[in-house]
């Protein structure tokens, strides 16, 4: 039992899976328990050749595992492989194939007897090499669950090919991603993030910004509007709201870091029209806490990118064209 306890110590400390190319990830050499029995694996890597059932599928979060008879499996199912149980199988990371059906580099975690996130990002989503946080690959889209959190009501998924999640206020917006053992992400996070994801444009060649556009576009399904780490949309489609705060901030700065804030005067909000900070009445014509939102929407054009902000946004407001992604 002692040896059996050394071992299950060293899993926790073990970083099993790391991702080597687009098509394969590394397998170390380690020790797993099924059944109450320990087996040793050797070292080797593990493609979709190992697939247990069907084909390799772009926008899937993909579970690795090891036998007891030996070799590897990699599947869909993040309990155990097709044709498998736990008895004979035993999970030692995953990783999300992204809409180019290449693996995602920064998705690739182990994940074998340990709790998130000790060892790497959840399924659907990334981690930034070395910080202590992660973010959704896409923008959240409805989960159409119950959640599992203490607020009852629908989770934030990070799903490729669905619609965002528009026209939710702040509180609901933090009360999703909650509601999936998530957070909404802060400035700071998103911006990181965000790095590397292409400016916008007026015809829809890398995002989803052509200033015709009337509607938002499915999420991930424009395969080059992605960042350096991964994360799809983040230019154009839907804002995104985040967490952070500002007292009284009436700015706006687009893609090149010009302001335009005269350009959002009479802004619809939740169907009344208002003019930041003073010049209506009601709750949006009174100066008041802000809350950033980031990289524009479907049809900001030019305006759109990884830099674009929106400083004056209400936390109430609940518009079609408003949207976010979750943390952790």
């Amino acid at each position: 039992m002692a040896e059996l306890g050394t071992i299950l110590a060293a899993q926790k400390n073990g970083l099993y899976v790391t991702y080597t190319s687009a098509t394969t990830t590394a397998i170390s050499a380690g020790s797993a328990v099924m059944n109450g029995v320990v087996y040793t694996f050797a070292a080797g890597s593990a493609t979709f050749a190992d697939l247990d059932t069907g084909s390799e599928a772009a926008g899937t979060n993909y579970y690795v595992y090891v036998l007891s008879a030996g070799g590897y499996k990699i599947s869909v199912s993040p309990s155990a492989p097709t044709g498998y149980t736990t008895a004979n199988s035993k999970l030692i990371g995953w990783f999300h194939n992204n809409p180019s059906s290449d693996i995602s580099r920064y998705s690739v975690a182990s994940g074998t007897d340990v709790d998130y996130p000790e060892r790497g990002p959840k399924p659907g989503m990334v981690m930034l090499p070395g910080a202590s946080w992660m973010i959704d690959i896409y923008i959240a889209s409805d989960s159409a669950g119950t959640g599992k959190a203490v607020h009852a009501g629908n989770a934030a998924a990070s799903a490729y090919n669905a619609a965002p999640w528009a026209s939710l206020t702040a509180a609901a917006q933090m009360k999703a991603c909650h509601n999936a053992g998530k957070r909404l992400c802060t400035n700071e996070e998103w911006s990181m993030a965000a790095l590397g994801t292409p400016a916008g444009d007026d015809a829809n060649t890398t995002c989803w910004t052509k200033s015709d556009n009337a509607a938002s576009n499915p999420t991930g399904t424009l395969t080059g509007c992605v960042s350096t780490l991964g994360c799809y949309d983040m230019t154009g489609n839907v804002w995104e709201r985040v967490s952070t705060w500002y007292d009284n901030t009436d700015v706006a700065a687009d893609q090149a870091g010009w302001d335009w804030a005269t350009a959002w005067t009479n802004e619809a909000e939740g169907g009344s029209i208002y003019t930041p900070f003073g010049a209506n009445t009601g709750p949006d014509g009174l100066p008041g806490p802000r809350q950033w939102r980031r990289g524009g929407y479907w049809n900001t054009s030019a305006h759109a990118g990884g830099w674009a902000a929106d400083g004056y946004n209400s936390p109430r407001s609940a518009v079609g064209s408003l949207g976010f992604r979750c943390c952790a």
